[in-house]
């Protein structure tokens, strides 16, 4: 009778899970130096937290031993605990009567095409993943070249599959497999959100992105428009913070409507009329002491204008930035209107006892956005990734971006820079 451990990382500390079968008589391990060595080379492609567990197994019998060149995954599989007791008794009683892998494989229930990856790809155990045909012969054409690249591109397959689905899986696998800059772990944590939210069209990380994922978009499209759909959320905070009576009420001067933007959904529409940069403007608004207005004339949005306390005395509003469509600068006319408004609004400055007190408001309403999909991805990876950026701000502030912007944007003269806020901050 053979038991062997299901062990891994801290898995051998933790307990064993033993599973016990029959060894087929007259074929017992072979013994001898030149046996040994061999088997140690093959064993040197698994990762060194599994190394011990894997040889523990493979000298039980040559038929064991020999998956770790013909079948690498079965060998990783059947060390670290995969399936349950049954299957794993079930796929060792395949190998060792001598039937078939895929037999062998199935029975464990491991996907087929896994048999593709080498020893080096292993680097945790397994997850489910999909193990029907058409996913194994697209996946199959993803598979990196290098084996270098093959453990984090497997590793970002499985995230993706576990937090989204087999599309997203499919798309990740063949859109980062080579040696080009991949997302690292926030920016794979932030591309997963924004897949998810891309299926969930009613919730309201879906409403503020700018184009949703989908199989056809490429990777640097994909994160340019996740760096954007960053700084979208990245709003929500701001946003919250700012009185919603600070300085000046909407008002009219010299036939100009002059409209104060309250919601992230305000921010957006502002910046897709005007072709400016407005849904990126978080970081401006962090201090709760500014507040931008839309100019309007009749139902045409003429330009926009940024009000923020004057250096000398801040219970008074100055006019920090007013510019037309595309952050062109605005007519003469309009700085008329606008000063002839200010002049005749009464004030509200900012207080400090509100800001911070609308900065709890910002707390909650961050946790009541993430929430529905904190809740649908519960117990993966990703969420514990996402977690851990919320709790340490970084799924809470705007991106640092050098392209998600600029496609539509003309450049400004230094001084106006301020209405770039894709130019600054950083996760």
């Amino acid at each position: 009778m053979l038991d062997y451990p299901s062990a891994g990382r801290g898995a051998l500390a933790a307990g064993r899970v033993t599973v016990t079968i029959a060894v087929r008589a007259g074929r017992a391990p072979k013994t001898g130096r030149a046996r040994a060595l061999k088997r140690e080379q093959k064993l040197l492609a698994f990762d060194p937290g599994y190394r011990d567990a894997i040889s523990v197994l493979a000298t039980h019998a040559p038929e064991i031993e020999d998956l770790a060149e013909t079948f690498p995954a079965l060998l990783f599989a059947l060390a670290t605990g995969y399936g349950t007791p049954e299957t794993r008794a079930a796929a060792l009683e395949s190998i060792l009567s001598g039937r078939s892998l895929l037999a062998a494989s199935a029975a464990l229930g491991l996907p087929w095409w896994l048999r593709r990856l080498p020893g080096a790809a292993f680097r945790r155990p397994f997850k489910p993943l999909p193990a029907d045909d058409t996913f194994a012969v697209r996946i199959a054409n993803a598979i990196p070249s290098s084996p270098a690249h093959v453990a984090p591109w497997l590793e970002r397959v499985t995230y993706a599959y576990e937090a989204v689905d087999r599309d997203f899986a499919l798309w990740m696998a063949s859109a980062f497999r080579g040696a080009a800059p991949v997302p690292g772990h926030e920016a794979l944590a932030w591309m997963t959100a924004w897949a998810w939210h891309s299926r969930h069209t009613d919730t309201s990380g879906y409403r503020l992105i700018r184009r949703p994922w989908s199989a056809l978009i490429g990777a640097r499209r994909a994160l340019e428009e996740v760096t954007c759909w960053q700084n979208r959320i990245g709003m929500i905070g701001p946003v919250e913070r700012t009185m919603p009576d600070l300085w000046c009420p909407e008002g009219e001067a010299m036939g100009l409507r002059f409209v104060p933007l309250v919601t992230v959904e305000d921010f957006i529409a502002e910046a897709e009329a005007m072709d400016n940069c407005l849904d990126q403007f978080g970081l401006h608004l962090e201090s709760g002491t500014r507040r931008i207005y839309s100019v309007r004339k009749g139902a045409k949005r003429i330009a926009d204008v940024d009000l923020g306390p004057h250096p000398t005395d801040t219970r008074i509003p100055q006019i920090v930035q007013l510019r037309g469509p595309r952050n062109r600068r605005a007519d003469s006319a309009v700085w008329q209107a606008a000063y002839a408004w200010l002049a005749g609004s009464a004030a509200n400055p900012p207080s400090l006892e509100d800001i911070a007190r609308r900065r709890r408001h910002a707390h909650q309403a961050l946790r009541r956005f993430w929430a529905p999909h904190l809740q649908d991805t519960a117990g993966t990876e990703h969420n514990l990734c996402l977690e851990q950026l919320l709790l340490g701000g970084g799924a809470t502030r705007p991106a640092a971006s050098r392209t998600a912007t600029t496609a539509r944007r003309e450049p400004l003269a230094d001084s106006d820079r301020r209405l770039e806020p894709g130019r600054h901050g950083a996760v």
